[in-house]
């Protein structure tokens, strides 16, 4: 058949025309599909399988307009009708119709599409890209120059309301009080803290009274874009934090609704005595964090949070703080517990109040999850951790808010049940917000170690010891440990620790112990199968399975295990290792039952996946 008589026929047929409705048809169809999928909350692919099914289905249709026939008795085939009696020419003008309606649809929908839909204010906030800003430590200018735990309190305040914004970055307070007292020139600061924009102002307290200074500026053209000073007795000090926060969010184009600005300040109290002793208390846990006598300064702490507490006993930044002290006794050596604090059984039941105080309080999601993860490495009780991991994988802005609150306790849960992708979202979310934050770098290479990047976990590994002037016992351990090779390449001469043996520091130790030719000194030997130190036990055993002596090294794993709290001490010593074991799991049935709560389902494929070298028996 000629090229003409196919097309002439295809014509008669009204096959392309009905190519043409179909065509016109599917075009509106998808634009709905891709219209209405946000706004209903339908899956991501519910458009993809409209496109794919309009297309699948486009064949067939041509097929059936060439094969049958519209009658008034129904479809029949066309080749069974007399062309004398043909019913095409009928069709045509109803397809005709079918098309001229289609497309006078696709033009409303295109009308209104762009002048009501896209152009109403009521739709949706105005696209922004996240910008980023620094909230320095305000000035004290106090006459007696005694009010800087208050200074530094409404900076802090101040800081948090900013970054419950999703489209602001706001830098963490580590980093912001890094330029503390330092006179440096604006740029320079947001260039280190790589921010667009700087908030700098002054605090003058006098009895009840108030004078805030602030100023928004933009180092790269020294612009000030906003700035006000405020006269205010203290009852009215949380009217001017909200007035600063929603002012530096207007002067950076950022679109606030109602629910936004709620949510800037669902936080924190609203009671002035409160505040004041929360502040207080502030000012010394952070001493105890640097480098004082971190369980006295604490204790000292805890008297303000308590008084917080009590005069608001919805604070739930209070009772969280509340229970750090009691976090660092309980983890002493039972005999070296003072007997006014009680058990450990009575101590553990402080915490657990205390985080359940704040769980009670929260007021969004992302802190409730902070401390129903928190709660589940108190409890040692993971079963319902995969579902807040599920939660948390499934919203971004989550993440980014969980960056805010930190990992805490429950860091451990990201590296050990092989959620390490999470973690390392919200690591370098939080290391995006405080790039001066000590282990930063460290918490990336912990989570890049436990999804087997070992390259990128040394590295990070690494960049924490050359960016911080820490202790680097912990990270050359961990360097062996991901990569027994690499003892050729340690000086370890050096090192100094507490745990020494025989002046030799415990690193070179641990390290000869991977060099497959160490002699365990007798000395050494029944210190550590007899030690009740827990961190003899666990850096013995990792000691025992690098000479290749597996049954000590499982025999140390247990008797940590078996301790009051053994599987929350072993997560936590092991995520400072990347999870990676020098144990069987047979030997840890507590902590074994944490990974099983936790999702873990094979403990074998685990192990083998874990172990820092596969023992020779399981090869």
């Amino acid at each position: 058949m000629k090229l003409g008589k196919v097309i002439s026929e295809l014509k008669r047929r009204n096959v392309i025309r009905m190519a043409t409705a179909y065509a016109i048809f599917s075009w509106l169809v998808i634009q709905v599909a891709v219209a209405v999928e946000e706004p209903l909350s339908l899956p991501d692919k519910f458009d993809t399988v409209i496109i794919v099914s309009l297309i699948i289905l486009f064949p067939f249709v041509l097929i059936v307009a060439w094969v049958f026939e519209i009658t008034p008795e129904g479809l029949k085939k066309t080749e069974d009708i007399d062309p004398s009696e043909s019913f095409t020419k009928s069709t045509s003008k109803k397809l005709n119709g079918i098309i001229y309606t289609v497309l006078t649809l696709a033009i409303v929908f295109l009308l209104l599409d762009k002048f009501v839909f896209s152009a109403s204010p009521i739709q949706a906030a105005p696209e922004t890209i996240e910008k980023s800003v620094a909230v320095l430590p305000f000035l004290d200018l106090s006459e007696t120059q005694d009010q800087e735990w208050f200074s530094d309190g409404l900076t802090e305040e101040l800081l948090n309301s900013l970054t419950r914004l999703p489209e602001l970055s706001v830098t963490a307070r580590t980093s912001s009080f890094a330029f503390k007292g330092k006179d440096l020139p604006t740029p320079l600061i947001a260039d280190s803290l790589n921010v667009q924009y700087i908030v700098e102002g002054s605090v003058r307290k006098a009895e009840n009274k108030l004078r805030i200074t602030v100023q928004l500026i933009e180092p790269k053209s020294d612009a000030h874009l906003w700035s006000e000073t405020y006269d205010r007795p203290l009852e009215d000090v949380f009217k001017v934090q909200e007035d600063i926060a929603e002012n530096i969010a207007r002067s950076l184009d950022i679109y606030l609704d109602e629910e936004k600005r709620q949510n800037m300040f669902a936080f924190g109290t609203r009671n002035p005595e409160a505040y004041q002793s929360y502040l207080k208390g502030n000012e010394l846990f952070d001493q105890a964090h640097a480098d004082g006598d971190i369980r006295e300064l604490l204790a000292r702490a805890n008297v303000y949070y308590e008084r917080a507490y009590t005069l608001d006993p919805k604070f739930a930044s209070a009772w969280y703080k509340h229970q750090d002290f009691y976090s660092h006794v309980l983890f002493l050596n039972e005999e070296d517990i003072p007997d006014s604090l009680g058990s450990q059984e009575e101590i553990l039941q402080k915490i657990q109040m205390d985080i359940e105080k704040a769980l009670q309080n929260a007021k969004t999601r992302p802190e409730e999850i902070f401390y129903l993860l928190e709660n589940a490495m108190v409890n040692e009780d993971w079963s319902g951790v995969p579902q807040l991991f599920d939660e948390l994988r499934a919203n971004r802005s989550n993440q980014k808010a969980m960056a805010h609150f930190g990992l805490g306790w429950a860091r451990a849960m990201y590296v050990l049940l092989d959620n390490g992708d999470l973690g390392l979202n919200i690591a370098k979310h939080s290391l995006k917000q405080d790039p001066f934050q000590s282990q930063g770098n460290l918490t990336i290479a912990l989570n890049f170690a436990s999804i087997g990047n070992l390259d990128s976990a040394i590295y990070w590994n690494q960049k924490e010891e050359e960016t911080h002037d820490h202790e680097k016992f912990e990270y050359h351990v961990f360097d062996v440990i991901l990569d027994p090779d690499m003892v050729d390449t340690l000086s370890l001469e050096n090192e100094s620790d507490t745990l020494m043996f025989e002046g030799k520091s415990w690193p070179n130790i641990f390290a000869q112990a991977f060099t497959n030719n160490y002699v365990l000194p007798v000395g050494l030997d029944s210190t550590l199968k007899n030690s009740t130190n827990v961190g003899w036990q666990f850096y013995g055993s990792y000691i025992y399975h690098g000479i290749e002596d597996q049954k000590m090294a499982d025999s140390l794993a247990s008797k940590i295990d078996s301790r009051f709290l053994g599987s929350l001490i072993l997560a936590d010593m092991l995520l400072h290792k990347g999870g990676r074991i020098p144990f069987h799991l047979s030997a840890t049935p507590n902590f074994s039952q944490r990974l099983k709560e936790g999702g873990i389902k094979d403990l074998k494929a685990y192990e083998k996946s874990h172990f820092v070298r596969l023992p020779e028996e399981d090869l």
